[in-house]
């Protein structure tokens, strides 16, 4: 800006005629009091593309910047591009908003991010819907990061695209959440390039959504799965390397429900991911579907429930519905209904001598969700110990109670429950 404080977006003089840049905007909103609008009046055809060769000005007030002033919508089944596009120039360059320490209570809203990246540090209150994110880049980064932050809001809870948040294509995460306190993570696309007739597979490097360290109350999704359709806050999370991966985690209240992994809302196709639910503790499964994986969830550590998810499709199956690794206690695996995968529960038995107590019942196991029609597994659950140095089952604690266990195949000895 030519005159910073001058209350003018003008990066000529200060007389408030223009040019006003997203550059000089940021600058005059930090030095003014209270909060601010960033709206757009870019004269031209649509797309606008920004191109940014230096970083931008760290937001540290609060501000709403709300490229939906420039046109294109956010409405229910839209699927409409935002008009303003945030580019890097060149591709390599490092481009970053940041909203920080002051920028409590901004909102984002309606704009694309090509080869930039948004981050959210040590700040409050943000909120983002109804962005772009593509993370057309050469070297690794996130397309949103969230650090030592709370009481973010990523999208929404009406399940349509008034709230949605577009993630795909980062050369790491679409979604970093590190040292965070209750985050919401709702009804976003992550991994997948959507049109009203289209999705093509358009998956982020490593996982849709990361989250490590002290991170505490995040929910990923909200609602359930009627019908498996995707309402109120469900995520589509499909393609990616790992759907969500909980890594290296310290906190807890962590929730991943009403999800779709594997497909989006145009059709049941296979976009799958490496691995859907990936986590070590205290993090909550519940009312997600999940297909196409080579693992659907793959479970350590302690404190941790699976329920009321759909893992695996007659048509679209998971190579491992449900991997259980080490170190299990107090864990539970409930009201589930695992269908046409290869392997339905895999218990490795490494290290879990005097491990429990682990619970599997209620599920239906081989069966549709009515609980007659075949839909079967290779096989239903398996336990496996591998070589003695490797672990076993000694003075173990489990229950597999209640479940309805049927349809499934195992080579050659046709068993629903192998030891």
């Amino acid at each position: 800006d030519f005159s910073i404080g001058d209350g003018f977006c003008d990066t000529n003089d200060s007389v408030g005629d223009g040019p006003c840049t997203l550059r000089a905007a940021i600058e005059e909103a930090n030095s003014l009091a209270g909060a601010d609008n960033i709206n757009f009046n870019i004269p031209g055809t649509a797309p606008f593309e920004i191109l940014t060769s230096a970083l931008l000005p760290v937001i540290t007030t609060t501000v709403h910047i709300d490229g939906l002033t420039q046109g294109g919508n956010c409405t229910t089944d839209a699927f409409s591009t935002p008009v303003v596009i945030v580019s890097a120039n060149p591709i390599s360059y490092n481009t970053k908003l940041i909203f920080s320490t002051g920028s409590e209570n901004s909102t984002l809203k309606g704009m694309k991010f090509e080869s930039a990246h948004v981050g959210i540090e040590n700040t409050s209150d943000i909120t983002l819907t109804c962005n772009w994110f593509n993370g057309t880049s050469i070297d690794e980064r996130d397309n949103l990061y969230i650090l030592n932050s709370s009481n973010i809001m990523v999208g929404g809870a009406n399940g349509v695209n008034n709230y949605r948040n577009y993630f795909f294509n980062a050369t790491r995460n679409g979604i970093s959440i590190e040292n965070s306190n209750f985050v919401s993570v709702w009804g976003n696309s992550i991994g997948l390039y959507e049109t009203q007739t289209t999705q093509t597979a358009a998956g982020n490097e490593n996982a849709g959504v990361w989250v490590t360290g002290t991170s505490s109350n995040i929910d990923i999704g909200y609602g359930s799965l009627p019908n498996s359709q995707c309402t109120q806050g469900c995520n589509i999370i499909s393609s990616n390397l790992y759907g969500v991966l909980f890594q290296n985690i310290t906190g807890t209240t962590l929730t991943v429900g009403g999800n779709i992994f594997g497909f989006g809302r145009v059709a049941l196709a296979d976009f799958g991911n490496g691995t859907g639910i990936e986590f070590n503790g205290d993090v909550h499964v519940t009312y997600n579907k999940i297909v196409a994986s080579d693992t659907a969830i793959s479970a350590s550590g302690s404190d941790w429930s699976i329920q009321s998810n759909w893992i695996g499709d007659v048509t679209l199956g998971n190579i491992r519905g449900i991997e259980l690794g080490s170190l299990l206690q107090n864990t539970q695996i409930d009201s589930n209904v695992i269908m046409g995968n290869s392997l339905g529960i895999s218990l490795l038995g490494e290290y879990n001598e005097n491990f429990g107590p682990l619970d599997i019942t209620d599920n239906i196991i081989g069966l549709e969700a009515d609980g007659y029609t075949p839909a079967g597994n290779n096989t239903g659950i398996s336990f496996t110990t591998g070589n003695q140095a490797e672990g076993y089952w000694g003075n173990s604690t489990i229950e597999i109670s209640r479940n309805t266990i049927s349809d499934n195949q195992m080579p050659f000895n046709n068993t629903n429950l192998s030891f």
